[in-house]
């Protein structure tokens, strides 16, 4: 089978983890089918495209991709991007129309966009739905685009249940056309190691500023973008709490960059925690496994997700959670011992959480045991492949 992926989530030089849940699924395609990458670079500054055509991707890829800009306003272009994006793409029809299926892993524009260029090189498409792409569905216009899109497609993956009843309910997708695959995790980088042995590796990579931290117990971890929507500072707040209520001897290590990293800096001088929180910046793929294994709990406060896989590979490590609740996190940590879910938006409920978890002593190696081999990335490709060939 020749799959044509496509995706704005991916690796790309100038943000080189982006998307990597999308590169690790492409990677798990490639083994069962023949993949040809295609990574849509929304861009106003049509004076870039011809070194943005040039790129290469930044991380090992198996397969054959390539980075394809298109014009994009931001904010106020919204609603018009999927006609953007077909403009932009037209140029890979014939490439389209040689593929067995198209695979497009986000909803809005590019599911919309791709959905209409398969139509026309008279190829099934595919949308894969993961998360926070479904808050288009708030604008009538772009929901009126995606169920035209989905009713057009041979199928709809959803990494959640939860993301399948928003496309029942909020857009009238058929549940026929849905289909629930959770995303994957890679179990040879995400497992169990010794608390103790993975801070001394850290130790090893960090600069000493952060060597300290590592001694801390409980050590806390946050791990991804600093933006609003990822609720940092809803964690930061929780924190202060925790130090209102004399638990002093934390710390919390923020793993990630972003935006509003200078002003999350900020809140913690205000509430006086500058000493105990360490903004340690964006690290390597590789070492997230042993940032997970070192800490005492993972922390994901966010406002809005999908199915976060920050989530699948800390309790692939044995490593604690807790997690706001909201997208899928009820889902994927059920019937997890060593994780709490609580309200999005409520400091004093996350504080009380990990507090709860401090107090519990878990076998950390059991945990990830009984994880190993829940969630795939080889898992969720077969059963991806296996239903766009039962559709053909």
């Amino acid at each position: 089978m020749k799959l044509i992926t496509a995706s704005n989530l991916f690796p790309r030089p100038d943000r080189p983890t982006c998307g990597l849940f999308n590169l690790q699924l492409f990677q798990a395609f490639q083994r069962h089918a023949e993949v040809r990458n295609l990574c849509i670079i929304p861009d106003w500054r049509v004076w870039e495209w011809q070194r943005i055509q040039r790129w290469e991707c930044p991380q090992r890829v198996d397969f054959s991709s390539s980075y394809h800009p298109v014009f994009y306003l931001p904010w106020v272009g919204r609603s018009l991007a999927p006609w953007f994006y077909r403009r932009g793409l037209e140029s890979i029809t014939s490439e389209i129309s040689t593929a067995d299926a198209v695979y497009t892993a986000w909803l809005f524009p590019d599911g919309v966009a791709m959905t209409e260029l398969a139509a026309r090189a008279g190829v099934p498409s595919w949308i894969m739905v993961q998360g926070s792409d479904t808050r288009h569905l708030a604008s009538n216009t772009r929901r009126r685009s995606i169920q035209r899109a989905c009713d057009q497609a041979a199928g709809v993956v959803c990494v959640a249940a939860t993301l399948a009843d928003q496309l029942i309910k909020g857009a009238g997708v058929a549940a026929e056309k849905l289909h629930v695959v959770p995303n994957g995790v890679d179990g040879g980088r995400f497992l169990y190691r010794d608390r103790d042995a993975a801070r001394g590796d850290l130790h090893n990579r960090v600069d000493p500023d952060v060597h300290a931290h590592l001694a801390s117990d409980p050590l806390l971890l946050f791990v991804g973008n600093l933006v609003e929507v990822k609720g940092l500072d809803v964690l930061i707040e929780a924190c202060a709490v925790m130090r209102e209520k004399r638990h002093a001897d934390w710390s919390l290590a923020v793993v990630g960059d972003g935006v509003d990293r200078q002003a999350l800096q900020r809140q913690c001088g205000q509430h006086g925690i500058a000493d105990r929180v360490v903004f340690v910046g964006a690290r390597p793929h590789d070492e997230i496994p042993l940032w997970m294994a070192a800490a005492d709990c993972l922390v994901l406060p966010s406002r809005s997700e999908g199915m976060p896989n920050v989530l699948l590979e800390a309790m692939s490590t044995g490593c604690p959670v807790v997690a706001t609740d909201v997208g899928a996190c009820r889902e994927v940590t059920a019937g997890y011992p060593a994780a709490r879910v609580v309200p999005a938006r409520s400091p004093r409920e996350l504080a009380r959480a990990i507090s709860d978890l401090r107090e519990i002593r878990f076998d950390r190696r059991e945990l990830a045991r009984r994880q190993a081999g829940r969630f795939s990335w080889d898992t969720q490709a077969r059963t991806i492949l296996d239903l766009i060939r039962a559709a053909s």
